[in-house]
């Protein structure tokens, strides 16, 4: 069982069945230690994005509170850092949530689970070192 950083993505995929990443977060997630690591501003996402699915909602809660998820990322303590890389990738897409991610993979040299691979081939940890990734394909 290996432990990765979770983005956003596999984690709408795996609870939505209509996702078309649905079979390969399962698939992927199988093989993942829990808790899964992420931060707040991922689960928040994730939340927003499956507004109309409310089973997948209710199942993101119950994951939640059975701990399959931990949020290591203390924002008071890593502010300095978060809005460093907002601003080193401002002329790229890169939001909060995955600034968060990314400091993260800074902090605790995991892969990141992600299903946005274009976004997450581009930034890079300690100014340049690439992020190892899983991702679908």
């Amino acid at each position: 069982m290996r432990q990765v950083i979770l983005d956003t993505g596999p984690l709408v995929a795996f609870f939505n069945p209509r996702d078309g990443h649905h079979a390969w977060a399962l698939e992927q997630t199988r093989d993942l230690a829990t808790p899964l690591v992420t931060c707040e501003a991922v689960l928040t996402e994730a939340y927003h994005l499956l507004k109309r699915v409310p089973r997948a909602r209710k199942a993101l809660r119950q994951w939640i509170a059975l701990g399959r998820v931990t949020t290591p990322l203390r924002f008071d303590e890593q502010a300095g850092a978060i809005m460093r890389l907002l601003e080193q990738f401002s002329d790229q897409p890169m939001d909060f949530a995955d600034a968060c991610v990314v400091r993260l993979a800074e902090e605790l040299g995991l892969p990141v689970f992600t299903t946005d691979v274009q976004d997450f081939s581009v930034y890079r940890i300690r100014r340049h070192e690439a992020i190892p990734l899983i991702v679908p394909g």
